[in-house]
């Protein structure tokens, strides 16, 4: 996919980057807030453009904001050896089988959190905004 298929983005405040680890990066105008899980998933919360069009009684800004997953092996910690375990050991390389399990299953389920968001912008107040990024107040 070429970045250009994301240029009508730009109108909601949100721009591609790059295309690392087989997830495109974006960057928004208005910050973002990172997760990291302990399964090596990691959620963006991008905050973009101002909603223009929003209906809101109470005149309070509302922006658009968009999720992106990606993976990060490096979450997910590689097993220690016990001491006097070897690299051939049964019990250190069923960990390592462990730990490969979870990081298919992260992958799994960072690829499947990308396939639902991607369809979707959200449109967010701007006290939301503020509570989940207090330091872009």
């Amino acid at each position: 996919t070429e970045r250009t298929v994301f240029d009508p983005m730009a109108q909601y405040g949100f721009r591609a980057t790059d295309f690392e680890n087989e997830t495109w990066q974006f960057e928004s105008t208005g910050g973002s807030v990172t997760i990291r899980t302990s399964d090596g998933v990691v959620v963006e919360a991008l905050v973009g453009a101002i909603d223009s069009q929003a209906r809101n009684s109470s005149l309070k800004l509302s922006h658009y904001m968009m999720l992106a997953a990606s993976f990060d092996e490096s979450l997910v910690p590689m097993p220690e050896k016990a001491d006097g375990e070897s690299e051939e050991d049964k019990a250190y390389l069923r960990k390592i089988a462990d730990r490969d399990k979870q990081l298919a299953i992260g992958r799994q389920r960072a690829g499947a959190l990308n396939q639902s968001f991607a369809k979707w912008y959200y449109v967010v107040s701007e006290d939301f905004v503020a509570r989940l990024c207090p330091e872009l107040k």
